[in-house]
C-alpha cells in the first residue's frame, strides 16, 4: 500500500511538472516589456527549480520525459474471489394480521380490534414476547364497485305553432239565392319536437327518453391491521400459525414467513475468509501461467455479505381451517462475499 501511495504522489508531481513546463513556455513567448509577466515567470522558474532538485520531483520528471507516467488503474493483475458460508437460521419472521369489512367504519374497526385481540392473546400463550411483536401497517379504506344503470326521463315537449286560418268571403259579395258551403276547420301546422335524445320505439310509445351510464357505488369500509412477529423457537412455527388462524377465524390474513440469523457476523467472517483464499489462489495461478511474479496488493473491494433466504408467501389469503397441522421447513441460510483485487507485477522478476 505504501508503494501505491508513493506512485500516486509521483503522478501528482509529474502532472504539476507538466503544467509548470507549459507555463514557462507561455511566459517565454510573451512580451519581455511586461514587468508583471517577468515577475511571474521568475517565480515559476524558481519553484520549478526547487521541485526538480528534490528526489521525488526528479524521479517524477524523469518518468514524464520517458512518457511512462507511472502505473495506470488498468495495469497489473486483476482477479475476483467468492466465498460462501451456510448455517441454520435461529429466527423466523411471520407477517400476519386481520382484515375486516363492514357497512360502516365503526363496525369494521370493532370487528378488526376483536380479532386482533384474540390473535395477541394466542401469541402470548405460545410464548412470544411483547418485544417481538410489532405493528407494520394499520389502514382504513372505503371499497367501491361500479355497475351499469339505465335512467329514463319524460320526453321533450312538442312545440305547436298557432293555427293558420283561411279568410272567409264577404257576405255582400255572394249573390242572393246561392247557398254558401260551410268552410272546414283549419288544421294547425306543427314545427317538430325538441327532444334531447332520439328515443327508442318502445320509449316513444311510453313518451320517455332513456340514457345508460356507469355508476360508482360504495360497498363499505375495510380495516386491516398487520403485524411482524419474531419466532425464536423454530420448532413451534407450525403450532403458532395454526393457533393464530383459529383465533382470527375468517378475518386472519397471512403474508408470509422468512428466516434469518440474528447475529450473522461470524457467518460473514467465514464467507470473507473463503473469498480471500479463492482470490489469492486465482492471482497466484494467473501470475504463474503468465510467467510473471505477483507483486504487492494495491486494490481490494468487497461486495455482498447479506444473508440469502427464500420467503414463503401466501399473498394475503386466509388459511383454511383443517385438522392437519401446518408444516414449515427451516432449511439453511447462505452468505456470499465477493472480492475484487489488483496486484502489481514485480518488475525485477519479470525482466
Amino acid at each position: 500500500m505504501t508503494g501505491l501511495i508513493t506512485k500516486s504522489r509521483g503522478l501528482i508531481l509529474a502532472g504539476a511538472l507538466g503544467l509548470s513546463v507549459l507555463a514557462l513556455a507561455a511566459c517565454g513567448g510573451g512580451d519581455s516589456t511586461n514587468a508583471a509577466d517577468n515577475t511571474n515567470g521568475q517565480g515559476t522558474a524558481s519553484g520549478l527549480a526547487n521541485l526538480l532538485n528534490s528526489t521525488s520531483g526528479a524521479a517524477a520528471y524523469e518518468q514524464l520525459l520517458r512518457g511512462t507516467g507511472g502505473s495506470g488503474s488498468n495495469t497489473g493483475i486483476w482477479v475476483s474471489g467468492q466465498g460462501e458460508a451456510n448455517a441454520i437460521p435461529d429466527l423466523a419472521l411471520l407477517n400476519l394480521g386481520v382484515e375486516a369489512f363492514a357497512d360502516t367504519v365503526a363496525e369494521a374497526r370493532t370487528d378488526s380490534a376483536e380479532a386482533m385481540s384474540q390473535v395477541l392473546q394466542v401469541l402470548e400463550a405460545q410464548g412470544v414476547e411483547e418485544r417481538d411483536v410489532q405493528t407494520r401497517q394499520f389502514n382504513i379504506n372505503p371499497r367501491y364497485t361500479s355497475h351499469q344503470v339505465t335512467r329514463c326521463f319524460a320526453a321533450g315537449v312538442t312545440i305547436e305553432p298557432e293555427p293558420r286560418m283561411e279568410p272567409r268571403m264577404e257576405e255582400e259579395s255572394i249573390p242572393q239565392g246561392l247557398a254558401v258551403p260551410a268552410s272546414p276547420e283549419p288544421e294547425p301546422v306543427t314545427s317538430g319536437s325538441t327532444a334531447v335524445m332520439q328515443p327508442k320505439a318502445d320509449d316513444q310509445a311510453r313518451g320517455e327518453e332513456c340514457v345508460t351510464e356507469r355508476e360508482t357505488v360504495l360497498l363499505g369500509y375495510q380495516v386491516s391491521n398487520q403485524l411482524s412477529v419474531k419466532i425464536r423457537d423454530l420448532g413451534s412455527i407450525g403450532e403458532v400459525i395454526d393457533a393464530v388462524t383459529d383465533a382470527g377465524g375468517n378475518l386472519i390474513r397471512f403474508q408470509g414467513v422468512s428466516f434469518t440469523i440474528e447475529d450473522d457476523q461470524a457467518l460473514k467472517d467465514l464467507a470473507r475468509a473463503a473469498a480471500v483464499e479463492d482470490l489469492m489462489d486465482k492471482a497466484n495461478q494467473t501470475a504463474i501461467l503468465a510467467g510473471v511474479e505477483l507483486g504487492e496488493l494495491v486494490y481490494i473491494n468487497e461486495s455482498g455479505g447479506s444473508v440469502i433466504s427464500d420467503t414463503f408467501r401466501s399473498e394475503g389469503i386466509a388459511f383454511a381451517q383443517s385438522a392437519a397441522p401446518t408444516s414449515i421447513q427451516v432449511g439453511e441460510l447462505q452468505v456470499k462475499v465477493n472480492l475484487q483485487a489488483a496486484f502489481e507485477i514485480d518488475p525485477k522478476v519479470s525482466q
